[in-house]
């Protein structure tokens, strides 16, 4: 029997404590299938560095040093990228990218381990592709049309790099020029995996012979108090254009956070569990407000119109 893959989680953050973001229970929940788990921390002092080593003894915490601002977002890829740099670095053949909002069922845990068993040894495969739950102002609440699908497990093989904002990997560029016939193209961005969809080098979260839905990840970005949320989009808006004009910033600003901000009546309600590790923090926050039957909401007919009809 061929001996199982090594998974190695990675991350990266600061503030995540006066940000309340809900690391720790992110982590704890793939802990159980990471056999490493590395972690960048940014220079700060809300205790977030001390908070991320009490986890787990599997957890190496990395200090860094983060730009005061940067302009388009390259920062999440550069932290991003060395923080896959140093999952490599432990001999790990998967990587398991996990943003600090990101939390995945238990039950969807060997759905994971056992992709990562089946392609393993197979080099056509790059990274395994995730059903994303969005939530929205609250815990049972899901944006259907933002993205629904991510890759988030990546072959540590030296064969991939972060692009964009850090959020997808793609084929290292160097490697795509000198053999452009040796990737499979994904559309426009062929180095894009997430562009790839299950074609090329991408493949669900669940093992080959697995019928049933293929791993979620659980995305808590945008639930937050008001006052947390408004600090946080400020904190963004430095990292994406900080070197902008003001004006312009918060044109930028306006146009990426708050379009998915304004539409609660068409959202859809979550009725299914959240992941163990999340429970009490859900059961702790309440319900924005009630919301009506979605089916009766004009918004949601006016979403649908603009971007299709997502159940």
């Amino acid at each position: 029997m061929a001996e199982r893959p090594l998974i190695c989680g990675f991350s990266y953050g600061k503030n995540l404590v006066d940000l309340d973001y809900p690391v720790v229970e992110a982590i704890r929940s793939v802990l159980p299938i990471c056999d490493r788990y590395v972690f960048r921390v940014g220079k700060c002092d809300d205790g977030t560095r001390e908070m991320i080593a009490s986890i787990s003894p599997k957890i190496e915490v990395v200090d860094s040093v983060w730009p005061e601002t940067m302009t388009g977002g390259d920062f999440f890829r550069i932290e991003g990228q060395k923080a896959m740099d140093a999952a490599a670095a432990t001999g790990a053949a998967w990587g398991l990218h996990q943003f600090c909002d990101e939390a995945y069922h238990e039950d969807d845990l060997p759905k994971l381990r056992a992709a990562c068993e089946a392609y393993a040894d197979d080099d056509e495969v790059k990274a395994l592709l995730v059903r994303v739950l969005n939530f929205v102002y609250d815990y049972r609440s899901i944006d259907p049309w933002m993205y629904r699908k991510v890759c988030r497990a990546y072959k540590l093989d030296g064969s991939l790099e972060l692009y964009g904002d850090g959020c997808g990997p793609g084929i290292r560029k160097d490697l795509l020029a000198a053999d452009p016939s040796g990737f499979h193209a994904g559309g426009r961005n062929n180095h894009y995996l997430d562009k790839h969809h299950l074609g090329g080098h991408v493949r669900w979260a669940k093992g080959p012979g697995d019928r049933g839905r293929p791993a979620r990840v659980f995305h808590y970005a945008w639930v937050k108090d008001p006052d947390t949320m408004r600090q946080k989009i400020d904190v963004m808006e430095d990292q994406y254009w900080g070197d902008l004009p003001k004006a312009e910033r918060k044109k930028k600003s306006q146009q990426k956070f708050q379009r998915f901000m304004t539409k609660y009546n068409a959202l859809r309600n979550f009725t299914d569990e959240h992941p163990g590790s999340m429970r009490d923090r859900v059961a702790a926050f309440p319900p924005l407000k009630p919301r009506r039957n979605r089916w009766l909401s004009l918004r949601f007919y006016q979403e649908c119109a603009k971007h299709g009809v997502k159940l």
